[in-house]
């Protein structure tokens, strides 16, 4: 049933000389930080002298004298991709002998606009055509990205030759799997499990479906097109998330699969499944768009959109959010969401919790809303009793943490912590991530003070206009030009405000960031009241 192997790139190659992209699978989705990865993979194979990579598994399922990829396609187009872009930038600077033979027997995506075949036979135009598929612009992207990498000089200096080239990719090595055709999908996820492979589960439940329904043209244009409704815009991890969360239990897959595949059959089972999850889905999409028309302009809920997105992992808020929205009573809605917030914040924000066991505690909530069996506030406080931080621990916690913010990794929570902060302390209502409010470092970056400037005390607001014109100058000139009568609270408040003025200081030191930073704390313990 499975036949297991380690294979270089090359032998891969040579082996499954015909390697076709299926309609059931995911389309190419992977962007600049999975290319960045791949190219730095690469790069390390050099540095550390042609030691061999492990590329992850290719499960593949031969058909018809072809091999279906079932898992591994994402890195097995990419791999493609890279090897076009290096064949076109060098054209006209090397002599090929080892690579290009790699191209020889194509591997078959199947995007709608046809960029892949156009790359792969050369008659591709940077702009020339009109390019509608998502799919497509995908793969036009990442060979304009591998290409561009060509380009600079030097960068790639120890493989600008073909043979280190080929030496590079003889060093990638998959693990192959290939499974018969009739192997059913959840015995192949069992097996593999136990093994330690990792598999997309939506990936093998879409191939179920499409098995079911080979048979039946009508049907299987149904799912495909369900399918793709449901996963547009939506990264890898984002639909695994939500497969999980949509059956309430983050340690659930196999169960997921072997449920699904046992009691979703029938033409009319598919259907409900899809409708079921369709309708997750649409609202797991609404919890990132504040702009969609499910608000109706309700200035509450589109404040809290706007926080969830500040949330690098916002699947944790979603997760018990969905239930929230559609089974709480709705009179009371803002205000559980409101005691979700300010705990979520202190437990894993602030205080830096445990964030996998807060999650697994929100599934089990989410389940036991959905059953009606928690209805109230103070029902949902008593459940999640144990992970509610006080304010005495909050308040410390609060007054020392540091949290990055630069162009290199622009966390959103910083925006979040000093909006909420601002619209507290001047009963104002600046929208996160809408009005014409920067981030400002009070004291910036120097090799003396690199471990503080990212204390929540070293940072205020200012206008964007400000903040460029302000840059690196010293803090007396900053806060005597700038500061001064300056629009925002935290950063020109009343003298004897809670958190004082920023004119008010006469120079800036670690001392002073850690005195503003109490305040600050003081003020945080009545936005995030729990």
């Amino acid at each position: 049933m499975l036949d297991a192997y380690k294979k270089n790139n090359t032998q891969v190659i040579k082996k499954y000389k015909k390697i076709n992209i299926p309609n059931y699978q995911r389309e190419y989705i992977w962007g600049e930080n999975e290319w960045e990865d791949f190219y730095n993979d690469i790069l390390n194979i050099i540095k550390l002298d042609f030691k061999p990579h492990f590329m992850g598994t290719l499960l593949l399922k031969e058909k018809n004298g072809y091999f279906e990829v079932i898992d591994g396609q994402q890195r097995l187009v990419t791999l493609n991709i890279f090897l076009m872009a290096y064949r076109d930038a060098y054209s006209d600077r090397l002599e090929f002998k080892y690579t290009l033979n790699l191209l020889n027997d194509r591997i078959e995506v199947n995007d709608v606009n046809n960029i892949y075949d156009a790359l792969y036979n050369k008659t591709y135009v940077k702009g020339e055509r009109a390019i509608t598929d998502n799919e497509s612009k995908n793969i036009e992207k990442a060979y304009q990205y591998f290409w561009k990498k060509f380009q600079i000089k030097g960068l790639f200096g120890k493989i600008t030759t073909d043979f280190n080239l080929s030496r590079i990719l003889h060093k990638l090595f998959f693990i192959t799997i290939e499974i018969e055709e009739t192997t059913n999908p959840y015995l192949i996820f069992e097996t593999l499990n136990a093994r330690g492979v990792d598999l997309n589960i939506s990936d093998l439940v879409k191939n179920h479906l499409l098995d079911l329904s080979k048979e039946d043209i009508s049907l299987s244009t149904f799912i495909n097109n369900e399918w793709n409704n449901l996963n547009n815009a939506l990264s890898q991890e984002e639909f695994e998330n939500i497969f999980q969360s949509f059956y309430q239990s983050s340690n659930n897959r196999k169960k997921l699969l072997k449920e699904i595949t046992v009691t979703v059959n029938e033409e009319d089972e598919i259907k409900e499944f899809l409708k079921k999850l369709g309708s997750y889905v649409y609202m797991y999409k609404k919890l990132s768009d504040s702009s969609n028309t499910m608000w109706r302009g309700d200035a509450k809920w589109i404040e809290n959109v706007r926080s969830i997105k500040s949330y690098k992992n916002n699947h944790l808020f979603k997760v018990i959010t969905i239930p929230l929205l559609t089974s709480f009573p709705k009179r009371i809605r803002v205000g559980a969401f409101k005691f979700i917030e300010s705990l979520i914040f202190r437990y894993v924000i602030i205080c830096q919790k445990d964030e996998l066991k807060l999650l697994e505690k929100f599934y089990q909530i989410a389940k036991l809303i959905n059953d009606k069996s928690i209805i109230t506030i103070e029902k949902l406080k008593v459940e999640l009793f144990e992970y509610i931080v006080d304010d005495e621990e909050f308040e410390y916690s609060f007054a020392y943490r540091s949290i990055e913010y630069s162009r290199t990794n622009p966390d959103q929570i910083v925006r979040y912590i000093l909006y909420k902060l601002e619209n507290y302390i001047t009963n104002s209502n600046y929208i996160i991530g809408s009005s014409n409010a920067s981030i400002e470092h009070i004291g910036a970056h120097s090799a003396s003070n690199y471990s503080i400037v990212y204390r929540l005390g070293n940072y205020t607001l200012l206008s964007k206009e400000d903040n460029e014109e302000a840059g690196h100058k010293t803090f007396a000139i900053k806060r005597d030009e700038f500061y001064n009568n300056n629009q925002f609270g935290l950063t020109h408040n009343a003298t004897n405000a809670i958190i004082k003025s920023l004119i008010t200081y006469n120079d800036w030191n670690f001392e002073n960031i850690k005195k503003r930073q109490v305040e600050m704390s003081e003020v945080a313990i009545k936005v995030w009241n729990i």
